[in-house]
């Protein structure tokens, strides 16, 4: 595997070989050595069919989504005999079928939250737009007759927010290299990673009561955090 994904576990992309044997494309879209205009739309299309019918919540989109960024298939593919061209990641997943996905960034971490890494690989593509100049045709560039004017950056949410300053951590510090593969790994949140490093404090209330205490794990806790929190739940007191 190349180094750039080193990160990423095998295991994300079992339920595309699962579906593999179902469905072709599926199947396809793990021939890694295979980066043709061809196979890069059978990635593309694959995925949209996914998010199209609804079905994105299953574990096989975020692995379809890993594909296309790992192969670069959004950069450009073959569809009805064109070469389909994307000059940012970033203005591939916004631009409608067949030029793209039809969604937002936003949207796409959303609809793969319950897989961190897939999260950081997004994320990762969002920053490489940023260090390649981004979509010269988009609105994050003002353009005159002279020269091209890149605008501010897209700062992303909190849980980029977080995952970026823990990526940055961990060149430089093993404890925040450990802490962020357990966060890869959906073990632990990103913030909840940042705050054992010091990095950030708690600002969130919670009430004694059960609404309170749930609406808190669903939003802020993983979903190995919530397992654990139920398991010490049933434990007896000691």
């Amino acid at each position: 595997m190349n180094d750039e994904f080193s990160f990423l576990d095998e295991t994300l992309f079992e339920p595309l070989r699962a579906q593999g044997e179902l469905n072709s494309k599926a199947f396809k879209t793990l021939a890694w050595n295979d980066t043709s205009p061809e196979t890069n739309w059978i990635r593309v299309q694959y995925a949209y069919e996914l998010m199209r019918d609804n079905i994105h919540g299953a574990s096989v989109f975020p692995g379809a989504i890993a594909a296309i960024i790992r192969s670069q298939a959004w950069k450009g593919y073959e569809f009805r005999g064109k070469v389909v061209e994307a000059t940012s990641f970033q203005e591939f997943v916004e631009a409608k079928p067949p030029k793209g996905l039809g969604t937002t960034i936003d949207d796409l971490m959303a609809l793969c939250k319950k897989h961190p890494v897939v999260v950081e690989l997004i994320d990762q593509a969002v920053q490489g737009d940023s260090s390649r100049g981004g979509d010269r045709r988009s609105e994050n560039f003002k353009v005159d007759n002279v020269h091209f004017e890149k605008t501010k950056a897209r700062k992303g949410n909190s849980v980029q927010r977080s995952l970026r300053r823990l990526r940055t951590l961990a060149l430089a510090d093993n404890k925040a290299q450990k802490l962020r593969e357990q966060v890869l790994r959906g073990e632990i949140s990103p913030n909840h990673a940042l705050m054992l490093l010091g990095k950030k404090k708690s600002r969130y209330g919670v009430e004694p009561n059960v609404e309170s205490i749930v609406q808190f794990a669903q939003r802020h806790l993983s979903k190995n955090e919530i397992k654990r929190l139920v398991k010490s739940l049933e434990e007896p007191q000691k």
